[in-house]
């Protein structure tokens, strides 16, 4: 079909190729900690620790969606802290 053709050949034109870029990467593994491999000015940084978790729970309310998802992590983060994960009573 031409116009399928055509479609194809606007598409190609205007197109750009991909190009990865890495971003680093953050992962919690627990006990309030977390590791960190980040690029900066074209080496890596990797960190891990307690300073780590933070900056990782900084990015991780950052990319929420919304401020009314954001207050309810961070208010079930305080609630974890001060309560546990269990607070039912028996």
């Amino acid at each position: 079909n031409k116009t399928d053709v055509d479609v194809f050949n606007l598409i190609e034109e205007k197109s750009r190729p991909f190009k990865y870029s890495s971003q680093g990467s953050l992962a919690y593994i627990g006990s309030e900690k977390a590791i960190a491999d980040l690029p900066f000015f074209n080496r890596n940084i990797t960190a891990g620790g307690v300073a780590t978790f933070w900056f990782w729970k900084s990015a991780y309310v950052n990319e929420l969606f919304s401020l009314r998802n954001s207050t309810l992590v961070v208010s079930d983060w305080v609630k974890r802290f001060f309560f546990g994960r269990d607070i039912s009573r028996e």
